[in-house]
C-alpha cells in the first residue's frame, strides 16, 4: 500500500473500513468532510477502493452499505461520491444505490499523464433525527 493511501486511512477526521479477503488486504472504504465550514458538517464525501482481484465479488456492495449505515448513524444528511468520468462501472454501481449524478467537471484530475473528468454523485440519507426544513 502506498504512503498516500496509508495517510488517508490514518486521518482521524475520516471514518474508515478495511476489507480483507482470506486474511489479505482487499480494499477500503472511507468518508470524511465534503467541505470545510459548519454548513457542511452533515455532508460526507466517500471513497471506495478494491484491489483488482477483489472486484466483482460483492465486497464493494458490502463496503458501501456499511458506509451508508455509518453515515446515517453519525447524522449525515447527504453523501457525495466523486468518480472518474471513464469509470462507468462505478457510476452504475452508485446509481444502483440511489445516487444521482449532480455534477460533471471536465479535465480536473490527472493520472498517469492523462487528464480525467470527474462525475459527482449524490445521495440524500433519510435519518430520523433530521429536523431541518427542506428547501422549496
Amino acid at each position: 500500500m502506498s504512503g498516500d493511501v496509508e495517510d488517508v486511512i490514518a486521518d482521524p477526521k475520516r471514518s474508515v473500513l478495511i476489507c480483507e479477503q482470506d486474511c489479505v488486504f482487499a480494499g477500503f472504504a472511507l468518508f470524511g468532510a465534503f467541505r470545510g465550514g459548519p454548513g457542511y458538517v452533515h455532508t460526507a464525501e466517500h471513497s471506495i477502493y478494491l484491489v483488482p482481484e477483489a472486484q466483482g465479488k460483492g465486497l464493494g456492495r458490502a463496503l458501501l452499505g456499511n458506509l451508508i449505515d455509518a453515515a446515517k448513524t453519525l447524522d449525515h444528511h447527504a453523501m457525495i461520491g466523486a468518480i472518474s468520468g471513464g469509470n462507468t462501472k462505478a457510476i452504475a454501481f452508485h446509481e444502483s444505490y440511489g445516487f444521482t449524478q449532480v455534477g460533471y467537471m471536465p479535465e480536473v484530475g490527472r493520472k498517469n499523464g492523462v487528464w480525467h473528468d470527474l462525475i459527482l454523485m449524490h445521495l440524500i440519507l433519510e435519518t430520523p433525527t433530521d429536523t431541518f426544513k427542506r428547501k422549496g
